[in-house]
């Protein structure tokens, strides 16, 4: 694997960001709009859930933030320098992903460039978090849907595979992440729990802090005039 990240894949896709307008879709707690608004981008947030948007309004007060998933949201005909998809296609409706991601295509200005980042089905933070959701098929969905829009548009990416690291304080936080981007998880916190935390002991690399766990990324980087 190589030493990329999810930041340094965007860094890349997008050079320097002052300036320029950035969609961040399925924006949750905020973590990527705060780092593009420091990288002094323009920023957009979208996100279906109301609690999400709490939070993105807290740690980026000057983002500006939509309710809504992709393929509802509205926006202009080329309104964006750019659109990240971080962590976020695999929780679109199967059924939705396609439109969500010709949205996408329609927002964005020619010279832009799509970012996609989705994690895979496997790895120690995946595991870790499989008790509580197995997300083995509709990460598998998400890859599907990203490689059937590329042939329908006729478009070619750059297609990467990295490690990302992930920081966790206790099982309990990434039980609220998780929570977080699906509320109806809550119900099987209870009985997921033990084996949750059993696996975060076992496999968790110790850090000031916490414990570090690796999650395997593939990534997409699409430019509509190649």
């Amino acid at each position: 694997m190589s030493d990329l990240t999810n930041m340094k894949i965007i860094e890349e896709a997008f050079g320097p960001m002052e300036g320029k307008v950035i969609l961040d879709v399925g924006c949750g707690s905020g973590a990527l709009l705060k780092a593009l608004i420091k990288r002094g981008a323009k920023v957009h947030g979208l996100d279906p859930e109301p609690s999400a948007l709490e939070a993105s309004q807290s740690r980026a007060p000057t983002a500006h933030l939509r309710q809504a998933g992709l393929e509802d949201a509205g926006y202009q005909d080329k309104m964006f320098d750019g659109v990240v998809i971080l962590n976020s296609l695999h929780h679109v409706p199967e059924n939705h992903m396609g439109a969500a991601l010709d949205e996408a295509l329609r927002i964005l200005k020619p010279e832009g460039a799509l970012v996609v980042i989705e994690p895979l089905a496997r790895g120690d933070h995946f595991a870790v978090m499989q008790p509580l959701e197995d997300e083995t098929d509709i990460r598998a969905d998400a890859i599907t849907s990203l490689q059937a829009f590329l042939a329908r548009h006729g478009l070619k990416a750059l297609e990467r595979e990295h490690d990302q690291d992930v920081e966790l304080e206790d099982v309990d936080q990434l039980i609220r992440k998780v929570v977080a981007a699906d509320p109806s998880r809550s119900s099987s916190v209870a009985a997921a729990r033990p084996a949750m935390v059993g696996l975060f002991d076992k496999l968790g690399q110790v850090v000031p802090g916490g414990k570090k766990f690796n999650q395997p990324m593939i990534s997409w980087v699409i430019r509509p005039l190649g």
